[in-house]
């Protein structure tokens, strides 16, 4: 399947043709089934877990901040390889290094070991806050497991790199990176919804001692797989 819908995405999009548009959306849910992909869906959970929406509408939010991060990542940094001439794979290890140091760093403040100047994230007024975090952690996350998708996402740098239509291109890329991140939307309001009721009902420690264990192992996961 996934070799077809390759095929097809490259054809259409060298062409410029209009049907590349969901076909780069197909192409983009398709990799998120491989296997190198599989550790997003626990690290959105994570991610979003930290925020803790006690509303529907806000835990939905959140998990669709942190999609439009990975679309949003995926389409401005395969553009950017793409211009330059680089494999968008090999943006993977310095950013799996930065986001495992951030990781490991947040997971020792929700274990209590160390305390850090970070916000309220149970008020109210800062949902702008929250999401933004959602986002910056799709995006961070997206350019360590994204780049597996290939070679369906070397048939679209090629279109940003050759054709000449880096709009079109970066198009095609967001389409990518949002089918990608689909999937994962009701796993991250899942986990954000979750875990703001639990802690409304008392079980804030544990969500915090929890929460703290998942960072720690998606940062030694960050590190080892760099």
């Amino acid at each position: 399947m996934i070799a077809g819908v390759t095929e097809s995405l490259r054809a259409a999009a060298a062409g410029g043709s209009a049907a590349a548009l969901p076909l780069a959306l197909l192409a983009g849910l398709a990799s998120s089934a491989q296997p190198c992909c599989m550790a997003i869906y626990p690290a959105a959970a994570t991610a979003c877990c930290v925020t803790r929406e006690t509303r529907r509408i806000s835990a939905f939010r959140t998990g669709a901040a942190f999609v439009i991060g990975i679309a949003l990542s995926t389409s401005v940094l395969g553009v950017a390889a793409a211009l330059a001439g680089r494999s968008f794979a090999g943006l993977g290890s310095w950013a799996a290094y930065t986001l495992a140091g951030i990781t490991l760093l947040l997971g020792v403040h929700f274990l209590g070991w160390i305390t850090l100047p970070t916000p309220r994230f149970a008020s109210p007024r800062l949902d702008s806050a929250r999401w933004t975090g959602a986002l910056a952690s799709g995006m961070l996350l997206s350019v360590v497991f994204i780049p597996c998708g290939t070679p369906m996402l070397a048939a679209l740098m090629s279109v940003a790199a050759y054709r000449g239509n880096v709009p079109f291109g970066a198009l095609l890329l967001f389409l990518y990176g949002l089918g990608a991140g689909l999937p994962v939307l009701p796993v991250g309001v899942l986990a954000s919804g979750l875990s703001g009721r639990l802690a409304r009902r008392g079980w804030k420690v544990a969500i915090d001692r929890a929460t703290g264990v998942a960072l720690l192992a998606l940062g030694l996961f960050l590190i080892w797989s760099a």
